[in-house]
């Protein structure tokens, strides 16, 4: 019975160590071409810095492009288990949809009182990349990379890959942790905070439809 259960210790550290050295590579390799992009530009075509699609194209396009392969490839080997059997009616999303407006609402003010009282205690300030580039790009930009591509690519990152790969140690275990890397990859405490409550909705909603459309049109 001993050897069995550890056996069944040491499989679950080998399956979350892939999944931690999963995000690592991700993140290693989206900052190391991101910095060696923009030395590139800054070098030859520096007018092109602030172009609002330079500013989105180094940001995500080298995030989903380059390092979102690695990271599936790292954790394609590792057993997977979907969750699935309930369909969402237009009611059910749209009741879904106040739901977690609501809690991101509400967290969202959170973070950003933390973040600002941290502000005034440390006498500086500090702000979102992500608002910035959204309060300073064209709509349309904002609409293609925000609206559309982001979530897409982040729901099959978290809700599709991940969660699966998460599932097998049991839902629980799988929305909880998923939430965290979710919450964890907005790099910033304010949006970490929303990101992990909406990250704990839409895995229970992923683990319990199955359906990533689902996610895709909430997020």
């Amino acid at each position: 019975m001993k050897k069995r259960l550890s056996l069944i210790t040491h499989v679950c550290r080998k399956r979350l160590s892939r999944i931690g050295l999963a995000f690592f590579v991700f993140f290693a390799v989206t900052l190391v071409l991101q910095v060696a992009l923009v030395t590139l530009v800054a070098r030859f075509l520096p007018a092109w810095l602030d172009a609002p699609l330079f500013v989105w194209l180094q940001s995500l396009a080298v995030m989903y492009c380059a390092a979102f392969p690695l990271f599936y490839l790292i954790l394609k080997p590792l057993p997977t288990r979907r969750g699935g059997g309930r369909c969402l009616s237009g009611l059910d999303l749209a009741i879904l949809f106040l739901i977690s407006f609501a809690v991101m609402y509400v967290m969202n003010i959170i973070g950003t009182g933390i973040n600002l009282l941290t502000d005034v205690i440390l006498g500086r300030s500090s702000s979102s990349d992500a608002n910035t580039m959204v309060a300073e790009s064209p709509l349309y930009l904002t609409i293609l990379f925000a609206v559309i591509l982001g979530p897409i690519a982040e729901e099959l990152m978290f809700r599709r890959i991940l969660l699966s790969r998460l599932l097998p140690f049991g839902e629980r275990f799988a929305i909880l942790v998923s939430a965290i890397f979710f919450g964890l990859y907005h790099c910033n405490l304010a949006q970490f905070l929303y990101a992990f409550a909406i990250g704990l909705i839409f895995g229970l909603i992923a683990c319990r439809t199955g359906k990533l459309r689902h996610t895709i049109t909430l997020h």
